[in-house]
């Protein structure tokens, strides 16, 4: 997986990007467990403007709304096919802890929710993958500028690719390799099939 140049990164203001756009988000304080506690299914678009605290570390996206995430997690070896797709094909990239997310704009935008649900170790072609996980519908995605430390080390969430103001609708040749169904089999490479 390559590795982006720190110098490339950006210093996109996401938590300013969002309430401009009225993007249901907020924050939180966030520890090297990145649980979050804060009530955030009672957050909505119209108040989400009250769950948000800049003294606060943590930041979350509610997914669904106007925009769906592809968490990619590297702990787990998913495939680098898979990942070659999604970053030849996602304008809003974001380099996480454990891996990246894709970021997307929602299928239908903000007339009404998504159709694209959250899944753990989600399908691609059919095949049940370790490590691939959507954040879509009723669920939430941890973003830049969130951070945490570890054993003294800060660890963040920083835009490689663009950033959340450049994501586009998720592509119909990523929703076919998610929406393709077999019977799912778990596998943690194609490469290998185990």
């Amino acid at each position: 997986f390559p590795s982006h140049d720190r110098a490339l990164m950006t210093t996109f203001d996401t938590i300013a990007y969002c309430i401009a756009h009225q993007i249901p988000c907020f924050t939180f304080t966030m520890d090297a467990t990145k649980k979050c506690y804060k009530p955030w299914k009672e957050i909505m678009p119209s108040n989400f403007i009250f769950a948000i605290d800049r003294g606060e570390n943590g930041f979350a996206v509610i997914t669904g709304y106007t925009h769906v995430v592809i968490d990619f997690d590297l702990k787990h070896n998913p495939p680098q096919t898979i990942y070659d797709i999604l970053e030849a094909n996602c304008d809003a990239i974001e380099r996480t802890p454990g891996g990246y997310h894709f970021w997307f704009q929602a299928p239908f935008g903000r007339d009404q929710v998504s159709p694209i649900k959250n899944a753990t170790d989600a399908s691609w072609d059919g095949l049940q993958v370790k490590g691939l996980d959507i954040r879509g519908t009723g669920g939430i995605c941890y973003t830049a500028p969130s951070h945490y430390m570890v054993a003294g080390q800060q660890k963040e969430y920083v835009w490689c690719k663009g950033n959340l103001s450049t994501a586009s609708t998720l592509p119909e040749c990523i929703r076919e390799h998610l929406e393709k169904q077999d019977t799912p089999k778990k596998i943690t490479s194609i490469v290998t099939g185990k």
